[in-house]
């Protein structure tokens, strides 16, 4: 089959273009089908965050379309495009691109109609015959696209209301969980204050008697290391061992069984001010709690690490009395074993602390690990002897397993 142009030159092109637009246009009409491209709209969700975002989906899908109906150069408004469709019961405005393509002025004319129209581009048919153009205007080759197509722009409208609709109503749900969390934050807060006023209005005996509790004490005596002198006492409006007896059973008892092998003078501070009166000023409570923390540390319970940092080297009430007793005897009494046996986990963190302040971190975990295994075998004061020919302190060995609860003074 001949091909569409055989000469060069101006009135030569122009006859080429008019020949194309010719046969593309019969084309169509004796076939009553034509290949169009798919349709996609934009579909917008909403993040968990609130924020839109758009995923692309696919409208109609692209694919030969059979016609009902063809007219050709037929005037629709101010425009006549090449070819007027029918599909669907739907008209379809056709403009067969050559060499001149829709510009912006034919492009807002034919928008402003809210007819769908599309431009097929034959362009690369200028040295192709009819076969060529039958591939352009009736396969994916052809390239072309929508200049407009009203159900989709409906679609995508409808989407972006129902996102925009989505969108406040989230806002609007997060906007109410912001308030429900910062009312029953205030509400929590309110309750805490109240708490703790209700703490501090407690007598000194009751707060005494809670903190002998809480560490399995009947009395004060049984401590045998507090009340801790210090000066400026009269910081707390609280007896000396009615307030040590609380920091130490709340703060200090129990934290190396929950991994917490470190304690701040503030944070004590801290916790004065929230359960007692403290009618000093603040150097004076500073004072108080400083000397407080240094004399436990004094004693072999406490650690000063550095600035208003302190370690925990004890487990429980039971492991403090049994490391200060010890020091107070002078290392006189034998050894027996513990009948029950600390969890693994608090020798573990206790060997972690003491590795950390006196060296040799991984003997300190090797010694915490092997103590189920020879307890039965020798006697805690040989064990003691044998580790430390490893390089260990017998001392520090001593009081390791006085304070973590290995060991226990004979005749206590």
């Amino acid at each position: 089959m001949s091909n569409f142009a055989h000469h060069r030159g101006a009135s030569c092109a122009l006859g080429f273009e008019t020949a194309v637009h010719l046969a593309a246009k019969q084309l169509v009409a004796d076939r009553m089908a034509l290949y169009l491209p798919e349709v996609r709209v934009n579909v917008p969700g909403v993040a968990d965050d609130g924020d839109l975002f758009a995923q692309p989906s696919l409208f109609a899908p692209a694919g030969v379309s059979r016609l009902q109906a063809v007219r050709v150069e037929a005037s629709v408004g101010e425009i006549r495009p090449d070819l007027v469709v029918t599909l669907g019961g739907r008209d379809v405005l056709v403009e067969i691109a050559v060499t001149h393509f829709v510009d912006a002025l034919k492009l807002r004319r034919v928008k402003d109609l809210r007819v769908a129209a599309v431009e097929i581009n034959v362009s690369a048919a200028r040295e192709m015959n009819f076969a060529a153009l039958e591939a352009a205007l009736f396969t994916s080759e052809q390239k072309s696209q929508w200049l407009c197509h009203p159900e989709r722009d409906a679609e995508q409208e409808r989407l972006e209301a129902l996102a925009a609709n989505e969108r406040s109503c989230s806002h609007a749900a997060s906007a109410r969980r912001r308030d429900d969390n910062s009312a029953r934050h205030k509400m929590a807060q309110q309750e805490e204050r109240a708490r703790l006023a209700a703490i501090r209005a407690e007598p000194a005996a009751a707060k005494l008697r809670q903190a002998l509790d809480h560490m399995g004490a009947r009395d004060a005596a049984e401590l045998g290391f507090l009340p801790v002198p210090v000066k400026a006492s009269y910081a707390i409006s609280a007896p000396p061992l009615v307030w040590q007896a609380a920091v130490f059973s709340y703060l200090l008892h129990c934290a190396v069984e929950v991994n917490a092998a470190s304690i701040s003078a503030r944070r004590v501070r801290a916790w004065i001010e929230e359960r007692f009166e403290v009618p000093g000023n603040e150097q004076a409570l500073a004072v108080a709690v400083w000397e407080f923390l240094i004399g436990l540390a004094a004693l072999g319970l406490l650690h000063h690490e550095g600035r208003q940092q302190f370690l925990i080297t004890f487990v429980g009430c039971a492991g403090a009395r049994a490391v200060v007793a010890d020091a107070r005897g002078s290392g006189a009494l034998p050894l027996s074993w513990m009948r029950s046996w600390p969890e693994q986990s608090t020798t573990k963190s206790l060997a972690i602390v003491f590795g950390s302040v006196f060296g040799s971190a991984l003997k300190w975990e090797r010694v915490a690990g092997l103590m189920p295994k020879v307890r039965g075998e020798e006697p805690p004061d040989a064990v003691i002897q044998h580790y430390a020919k490893g390089g260990l302190d017998a001392g520090l060995l001593r009081r390791f397993f006085l304070a973590v609860g290995f060991a226990r003074l004979a005749g206590t």
